[in-house]
């Protein structure tokens, strides 16, 4: 039971306060005590019978109230008061009292959420894990996955293999993690999975600087699909906007509606990156990717080097140019 006489205490947030509570302690002298006092009195010195009395007096107190806040459920007091009284000579009194508590620590409220970026994807698949959320919790990590795509609403569930490389470029994989519960997003372009235990250690995920993740299973219209092992990188390198050319990967199969893409260019790092993809999916999405949009992506990409990141301002370009009209 944490005791205070102040009204907090570091590290802990008061969630409930459950009333005023006491403890009494009514104890007599005796009559060595009193003579020892008298002559105390007498010479001007220190009553040590007295003394010992009193604090035996003051612990019963303070243990009586602890119990009776403890009785109502409490964790901690705050404003503790102590007051003595004397009834007689040869009897004095201690009041305890003070305000029961319910307290929280502060490390509970909030766990830190690390958000991992995917290189890689299947190309077999109408959808790809964008990327992931590994939170750190008081107990055990655990991980979340946001996945875009077409037909999001009948994937049920996905088992998959997840390889987690550090800044060191060491490895650590993670085997067997199964997510389900998905929820779409609030622009239905993108669905997140429950929470799904992670068994990493809490020491390596400060480090973590991108991920591969490999589905061997899902649930589709409950029915249970075993994943192809074809797997091609999805470049998060910042390309050179001076070349025609771009990267190797190739989603010449991967047709997208304009909230999906919107929602794969939002877990993208630069315009460059954000160029770099548009110019792979152009050819089977000439629907909405115009070469207006392409070079109004390039000029953003091509002042990075200059200024900066300019992935926001690329963005909000993008939004300006489809939603404003």
């Amino acid at each position: 039971m944490k005791l205070t006489s102040g009204f907090n205490f570091e590290n802990y947030e008061i969630t409930e306060y459950l009333g005023f509570c006491s403890g009494e302690c009514v104890l007599g002298t005796g009559f060595f005590s009193s003579l020892d006092a008298s002559i105390s009195d007498l010479f001007g010195i220190n009553s040590t019978s007295y003394s010992s009395k009193l604090k035996q007096a003051r612990e019963a107190a303070t243990n009586m109230l602890m119990q009776n806040a403890a009785a109502l459920g409490a964790d901690g007091i705050i404003g503790l008061d102590i007051d003595y009284t004397t009834f007689s000579s040869d009897i004095m009194g201690v009041i305890a009292n003070g305000t029961a508590v319910k307290l929280e620590h502060k490390g509970k409220i909030a766990p830190s959420a690390t958000k991992i970026e995917i290189v890689n994807y299947n190309p077999d698949l109408e959808f790809r894990i964008a990327s992931l959320s590994l939170l750190s919790t008081l107990e055990k990590p655990a991980v979340s996955a946001t996945v875009s795509g077409k037909s999001l609403e009948k994937i049920s569930a996905v088992l998959a293999d997840i390889s987690f490389f550090t800044i060191f470029d060491e490895e650590y994989t993670v085997r067997h993690i199964g997510f389900s519960n998905f929820q779409l997003t609030e622009n239905f372009a993108a669905t997140i999975s429950a929470l799904a235990p992670c068994n990493i250690s809490e020491d390596v995920i400060p480090l973590i600087k991108y991920a591969k993740v490999f589905i061997r299973k899902y649930i589709s219209d409950n029915t249970i699909v075993t994943a192809s092992d074809k797997d091609c990188p999805w470049s998060l390198q910042t390309p050179d906007v001076s070349k025609e050319e771009n990267s190797n990967t190739d989603f010449s199969n991967y047709r997208l509606s304009i909230n999906e893409y919107m929602n794969s260019i939002y877990h993208m790092n630069s315009a460059g990156e954000i160029l770099n993809y548009t110019n792979s999916i152009s050819e089977e999405n000439r629907d909405f990717i115009t070469p207006e949009l392409i070079q109004l992506i390039a000029s953003c990409a091509s002042v990075e080097r200059m200024y900066g990141n300019c992935k926001n301002d690329c963005i909000e370009k993008i939004k300006a140019c489809y939603f404003s009209k």
